[in-house]
């Protein structure tokens, strides 16, 4: 996976911040295909659900991913990739 990573305010470190994500997805926090959370980062629980849609003309641009379990917001969709 080939990840461009932009930051103004700091030096550009595309290595440190891809094996952050490849470690997400070794310890099954992030699907490898789109990025999207499959497990809850403060509680580890699988039990996630899309709330908070958002919608214009051409569909949904947006949800929230929260967590059942602790009740706390995983990550955001918004126009076609998740927030990292």
């Amino acid at each position: 996976m080939k990840i461009n990573v932009v930051n103004n305010s700091k030096p550009n470190n595309n290595e440190s911040f891809e094996s952050y994500l490849n470690e997400q997805i070794k310890q099954g926090y992030l699907d490898e295909k789109d990025l999207a959370p499959l497990k809850c980062h403060h509680c580890d629980s699988e039990n996630l659900e899309d709330k908070n849609f958002s919608y214009e003309n051409l569909g949904c641009v947006s949800y929230e991913r929260w967590c059942n379990d602790c009740g706390k917001r995983v990550n955001t969709w918004d126009y076609g990739c998740w927030s990292v």
